[in-house]
């Protein structure tokens, strides 16, 4: 990407993002509009897959484990890729919480599904691993797609976790996009316990839908499970990745994310 295009795309979607977030231009009320999608937690619809692991043996180095598979269409024609994402296995640690089992970084490799012996077509490492879904539903898997940026072709999104001891962690979301001929990483998005994840067509000064993120601010002398107040990271597409359009920080305090979400989406973007 062009880097003098890509600071004139960002600095006229701050500059109206800026306009639209001024003192005095929305306040915090208590939310009554539709649940907000935290897409750290959620399970979007997953098509099935005929390739068993077996098949993708040889593809897996010794001391990892394939932790989850997701057929996908990123190129937008011809047969389906599929997706594989894996990390290191601790076999000592066999009936401990998944963040002694498991270890980063995950390494993330995309095959033509007919025929995933052949080798890989792409190879990504991210920071973080990806232990299986939680039967009890406490992890969803870490792979989905979503057309995020409106162009009819869907992004392969790639969730992993770091613990970081007692508190908690970090979410990693990077985002895998067929773009200009080749499979390139075009987003990273990285929430702290207690945060989430949204997609939501912000302004429309960006192509298809805007990415937001919600960190909390611990503040001075607060519990760390108390309400606490958010900031809003937005991403928006330019030219080939998912770059940083703005930020704010809300004047109250929630218990969740998803509160905090939803009421910038109602009093601020009026969605």
């Amino acid at each position: 990407m062009n880097p003098t295009m890509r600071l004139v795309v960002v600095a006229m979607i701050c500059c109206s993002l800026l306009v639209a977030a001024v003192p005095g231009a929305w306040s915090d009320q208590p939310a009554q509009q539709k649940q907000a999608v935290n897409m750290l937690n959620a399970q979007p619809p997953r098509p099935a897959t005929n390739v068993d692991d077996a098949a993708l043996a040889a593809l897996v180095p010794q001391g990892w484990a394939i932790t989850d598979k997701l057929p996908c269409q990123l190129d937008g024609q011809g047969p389906r890729e599929l997706a594989i994402i894996m990390c290191a296995v601790d076999p000592a640690q066999s009936g401990g919480e998944w963040w002694e089992r498991y270890n980063g970084p995950s390494k993330v490799l995309i095959l033509n599904e007919e025929a995933p012996a052949a080798g890989a077509l792409a190879e990504f490492e991210f920071r973080g691993c990806a232990p299986p879904p939680d039967t009890n539903g406490h992890l969803p898997a870490a792979l989905f797609t979503d057309d995020l940026n409106g162009d009819g072709i869907v992004e392969l999104l790639v969730r992993t976790q770091e613990y970081a001891g007692g508190s908690g962690g970090w979410h990693h979301t990077n985002l895998i996009k067929w773009y200009l001929g080749a499979y390139k990483h075009a987003g990273e998005f990285g929430a702290k316990e207690l945060g989430g994840l949204y997609f939501l067509d912000l302004h429309g000064q960006t192509p298809g839908r805007e990415v937001v993120v919600m960190h909390f601010i611990w503040g001075d002398e607060e519990a760390h499970f108390a309400p606490h107040r958010y900031r809003a990271h937005m991403f928006g597409w330019a030219n080939g990745y998912y770059v940083v359009i703005g930020d704010l920080n809300t004047s109250s305090r929630y218990d969740n994310p998803d509160d905090a979400f939803a009421n910038l989406r109602r009093y601020l973007w009026k969605k």
